[in-house]
């Protein structure tokens, strides 16, 4: 595309403002384009390359949870969707990576804002875990647990244990 408006911009539309402004504004979109699928490439290799070291920071959960709802404000607003954060009793800290986490909590708002009916409330809930850990944290270690919970139509049952996989895509239909 980009290619194709160049040619086009030294060629036949070289004396058009119309279409100068036309196909610069292509030219913009798929750039923009090209650079996000950029720094999700650049991302999934930080991923992999720590993938097997632990973070040691500690941050602070309620921050980031907020941070990302602030970013989502706008979208969400667009189709009246209200998010909202519910108070965790207490949880601050947690070990963790600020930018990997903000990430993460920033796609599933994304996606309860995307999948959800207009006019509906996502919360994220924040609770000490209750029960045994997870892996990997060893028995008994404390943990925190958080929930994005949408009103959309869930994903499909089948679905479900290949979202982790790069680049998997469950149909939009």
């Amino acid at each position: 595309v980009l290619s194709g408006c160049v040619k086009t911009l030294q060629g036949p539309a070289r004396d058009d403002p119309e279409a100068r402004v036309k196909f610069l504004g292509m030219m913009e979109s798929h750039a923009d384009r090209m650079t996000r699928l950029i720094e999700d490439l650049l991302s999934l290799s930080r991923i992999e390359l720590n993938e097997n070291s632990a973070p040691s920071n500690r941050v602070d959960l309620p921050a980031i949870l907020s941070n990302v709802a602030t970013a989502l404000e706008l979208p969400a607003a667009a189709r009246g969707i209200d998010i909202a954060i519910e108070p965790g009793l207490g949880v601050r800290d947690v070990t963790g990576d600020e930018g990997e986490l903000g990430q993460l909590f920033h796609n599933l708002v994304d996606n309860a804002i995307k999948y959800s009916r207009e006019g509906a409330l996502v919360r994220i809930v924040m609770r000490q875990g209750a029960g045994p850990a997870p892996e990997p944290i060893p028995a008994g270690g404390p943990f925190v647990e958080v929930s994005v919970i949408d009103e959309g139509p869930g994903i499909p049952a089948e679905h479900i244990p290949r979202l982790t996989e790069r680049f998997y895509r469950v149909d939009t239909a």
